[in-house]
């Protein structure tokens, strides 16, 4: 296998049906999505198939740029094979076998492994799909199913932006990035349901009016305080601290999250009822439509985060605001790879944050900290998260 460098001259490939492998997570499914903008965007005719993980499908169902959604449920097929009942074995070896023979049917001229994993890199391979690109000296000894591969992904990396790693795909295809100067939207969301419009601005209107005069004339906030990794989580007593303050200053704030990575019921109980709680109550759909009606995001490196810059992405609002703009709290993780998209073609408005400390042991990028200290985040206090959103909202009017 020949390695392909990124932006080399390389011959043009001209595919017509490109798979892009990205299962999971939510937020790298997301910063993933300019890669579809610019492939559809470069060539309109392409047929692009998207393979995804059941956890992360409700992103991408429906969307336009997608002529075929590969849903991959390998968590419920591997929980089935893992049990002693026969009946469950042969439903799911059928409902597999199902699943391949439509990969392969699709016919597809290359795959592009965005993910980097055996999972990922796997079926592109059992489909026998002719050029399988992806990335060298990948995890998981992935690259052995590539025929082709571009400079590694070095995870580690805190200045290179996690999206422009991603755009490296196109070179491989026979696109140049500098051909994506012209491209107004880069991160292409699905289209919003009128009814889950609807829904969502109901409950919008009716936590609006349950407040004060003062606090419906206020900025409306998203907080997200939950992530999957143990080693982002800003600690609970500081989001109270947070919450009184906006209590104080007349804002109207919603949680955001699952409701299961966090006891939030360690928050005053007091500070909660000024809110509202829609924590394990949204569907993904429904906290894209809710994040267009928020003024303000503030949370962790987490799915949540990426979906707001991509809303943000999109305001055309009057403001010189970008809407939400997001204030990103980072420890473990760091802003210049999977910070907040900065749109260039709203130059004049007001940026996203990013509060980091920049400690010696930052970004480690591990689930847990190393040291056991949690000081990346811990020291990251209320006050620096207050002083950056209050120069924010002397800009409001």
């Amino acid at each position: 296998m020949t390695p392909i460098i990124p932006n080399s001259p390389q011959p043009k490939q001209n595919p017509e049906r490109i798979l892009i492998s990205r299962l999971s997570a939510h937020g790298d499914v997301i910063q993933t999505l300019p890669v579809l903008a610019a492939l559809k965007a470069l060539n309109p005719q392409l047929f692009i198939g998207w393979l995804v993980e059941t956890d992360a499908a409700a992103l991408l169902e429906g969307h336009p740029l997608i002529d075929y959604l590969h849903i991959s449920h390998r968590k419920r097929w591997l929980k089935s094979l893992r049990s002693l009942n026969v009946r469950q074995w042969l439903q799911t070896l059928t409902e597999w076998n199902t699943f391949l023979q439509t990969l392969r049917a699709s016919q597809y001229d290359v795959s592009l492994d965005i993910q980097g994993l055996m999972k990922s890199a796997l079926l592109p391979w059992l489909a026998n799909i002719p050029r399988r690109i992806g990335f060298k000296a990948t995890r998981e000894w992935a690259w052995l199913t590539y025929t082709e591969t571009i400079a590694p992904h070095d995870l580690k990396n805190p200045h290179r932006s996690t999206i422009s790693v991603f755009l490296d795909f196109l070179s491989p295809v026979g696109f140049d990035k500098t051909d994506l100067a012209s491209l107004q939207i880069l991160f292409p969301l699905r289209p919003i349901d009128s009814h889950v419009e609807t829904t969502v601005a109901a409950w919008v209107s009716d936590f609006t009016n349950s407040t004060s005069i003062e606090k419906q004339k206020g900025p409306l906030l998203v907080l997200a305080p939950e992530t999957a990794w143990e080693s982002k989580h800003w600690p609970l007593n500081y989001w109270r601290d947070l919450i009184e303050w906006l209590n104080q200053q007349n804002c109207r704030w919603i949680l955001i999250g699952t409701g299961q990575t966090l006891d939030i019921t360690d928050l005053n109980p007091s500070s909660l009822g000024s809110g509202l709680d829609l924590r394990g109550k949204t569907t993904w759909p429904q906290l894209q439509a809710l994040l267009k009606h928020a003024d303000y995001f503030i949370g962790m490196d987490s799915g949540p985060l990426h979906l707001a810059s991509a809303v943000a992405s999109h305001s055309n609002d009057s403001h010189q605001v970008l809407k939400p703009l997001i204030i990103g709290l980072y420890g473990p993780t760091a802003p210049g790879r999977t910070g907040p998209y900065q749109p260039g073609q709203h130059a004049g408005k007001q940026q996203h944050q990013t509060l980091s400390l920049s400690l010696p042991c930052q970004p480690c990028f591990e689930r847990k900290c190393p040291l056991g200290t949690e000081a990346c985040l811990d020291q990251l206090s209320p006050r620096q998260v207050i002083e950056t959103l209050r120069s924010l909202l002397a800009k409001w009017n």
